[in-house]
């Protein structure tokens, strides 16, 4: 459909430029112009930039949604499943990074309430999905009771966070370099591999009963 192909364009489009240039260096004639289309009908499509960004939040939290939803509905071992959810988010992060560095600042900057309340809201139904993978694996005995599951997902997901952030602490306090003269996806490459598995044995290490 022709709707579908403009909507699809438009959003892609903003994709690229707000990871080049951020949310507020991107106006809505730059959109326009790299999706090929008329300022009118994006405000047709979206009624905002402001409304583009949020279908943009709501596209790409709800792909991730339907990813934990499916791994919380397999009948795959819990440590399978913590080692599939490991994958899932340290995949989509590095894929992604330059969006995730886009909501970190908008939730920061203060710049619009309705905003950073709408990216609070369809994060914590992710976050919801996968904390409802634990407290299943705690019903059906696989995980340990005496856990707290807010922490675990804040170590879980801070260190995604820490270890994903440009920036000089990644080599100079994590000491995270590499040997010869690896190009920079090689490197993203080698340190996707370590942070699943080491992600995946903190949680099997403190969730899963001896």
């Amino acid at each position: 459909m022709v709707y579908m192909d403009k909507k699809i364009k438009i959003l892609e489009a903003a994709r690229e430029l707000m990871s080049q240039k951020g949310y507020e260096g991107t106006t809505v004639r730059d959109i326009s112009t790299m999706a090929k289309v008329n300022v009118a009908m994006i405000s047709y499509y979206f009624g905002s930039k402001e409304k583009l960004f949020a279908a943009m939040i709501e596209e790409n939290a709800g792909t991730a949604f339907n990813k934990i939803e499916y791994i919380g509905s397999t009948n795959a071992k819990p440590e399978k499943k913590l080692e599939a959810l490991a994958t899932l988010y340290v995949d989509r992060i590095f894929s992604n990074r330059s969006f995730y560095s886009i909501l970190n600042r908008e939730l920061s900057s203060g710049h619009s309430k309705e905003l950073h309340d709408h990216i609070i809201a369809v994060h914590t139904k992710n976050y919801n999905s996968f904390k409802k993978i634990i407290a299943d694996g705690q019903k059906d005995k696989s995980f340990k009771e005496d856990i707290d599951i807010d922490l675990t997902m804040a170590t879980f997901f801070g260190t995604i966070s820490e270890i994903t952030n440009p920036g000089k602490l990644l080599h100079k306090i994590y000491k995270l370099k590499y040997s010869g003269n690896k190009s920079d996806q090689e490197k993203d490459d080698a340190l996707k591999i370590r942070l699943k598995a080491h992600l995946t044995s903190v949680l099997q290490t403190y969730l899963l009963k001896k």
